[in-house]
């Protein structure tokens, strides 16, 4: 296997860990149940175009399943092989496929060589992710505030205990609610800057304001989680390096955008770091985005 064919299928072998966290970060559960969809299947339509895709993808889907906790030997075999029985059939992929993830990859394939087309499509993207994550939030809120509410109405009418709970109509929905607790988080991280960082990662002054108990947290965002530890200096050099890495992966793409579609991969790897990094601790060698997002660097560095 020549230079190209491992480069490639180490890219597509990234790509599938990346999208596959990534799904399963905005809906938990649909990579990892006993029946689940993994959209970075769809990736699978490169074996079409590239016999890199065969062990690349497979590699991905080993990998992944590795990293998952919960996983069983079983799902590190039979998911693998379902992965390469996919890649190895054409005609199996194409019915499994469907004209979706054709029209799927013709637009990523299209797109990635017009910067405008990208960039909206980029856009659309994380409109649309944040739409839906507020959406589901209000919710998960709103069906909380019910039960609340009904407890509360209950412990009155039985027990005679006020009522101190709002109605759920009348409840406002707090940045923590939105975030999950992270906004708190990140105003404490804020208040608590030093040069030199914390013994530990468990942002232990939230856990005393905020009275979590057991709920002890780390930073829930990279670039948080780094200066929380670390120190604010080291939290600087980590927002340096991330934008010049951004930067030089778009320079790249702008310079290769019309030869290949591939060129924008490294400028998605960085875009994925950095907005799951608002989010996750993800900067860590061990987290399999973070992990991605570094081996991303050295061709990248060193690309003409």
């Amino acid at each position: 296997m020549n230079t190209r064919k491992l480069t490639t299928g180490g890219l597509l072998a990234a790509l599938y860990v990346v999208l596959t966290y990534a799904q399963n970060l905005l809906w938990p559960g649909s990579t990892t149940m006993a029946i689940q969809m993994r959209l970075s299947e769809a990736l699978c339509i490169f074996a079409f175009f590239t016999p890199a895709a065969i062990p690349g993808l497979t590699l991905g889907c080993l990998l992944y399943n590795l990293s998952w906790a919960q996983s069983l030997p079983l799902d590190w075999l039979v998911g693998t092989l379902a992965t390469l029985l996919a890649t190895l059939s054409r005609s199996g992929l194409l019915a499994f496929a469907g004209v979706m993830v054709i029209l799927v990859s013709a637009i990523i394939a299209g797109t990635a060589k017009h910067p405008a087309r990208l960039l909206a499509l980029v856009a659309a993207f994380i409109v649309l992710c944040g739409a839906a994550g507020v959406k589901i939030t209000k919710d998960k809120m709103y069906e909380a505030a019910v039960e609340d509410y009904n407890l509360a109405v209950y412990n009155h009418e039985t027990y005679g205990n006020p009522i101190t709970v709002p109605k759920p109509e009348d409840r406002t929905i707090s940045m923590d609610d939105l975030t999950s607790d992270r906004w708190g988080i990140w105003t404490t991280i804020l208040e608590n800057l030093t040069w030199n960082g914390h013994q530990d990662s468990v942002i232990w002054e939230w856990v005393a304001k905020d009275g979590a108990g057991d709920r002890h947290y780390n930073a829930h965002n990279a670039f948080f989680g780094v200066t929380y530890n670390n120190g604010f200096i080291a939290g600087l050099l980590l927002v340096a390096y991330t934008a010049l890495a951004f930067i030089r992966a778009l320079r790249y793409y702008w310079a290769h955008r019309k030869e290949s579609p591939y060129a924008a991969t490294p400028l998605a790897f960085c875009t994925v770091f950095i907005l799951v990094g608002m989010f996750e601790s993800v900067y860590a060698p061990f987290s399999v985005i973070g992990c991605a997002y570094f081996l991303v660097q050295a061709p990248l560095w060193r690309a003409e």
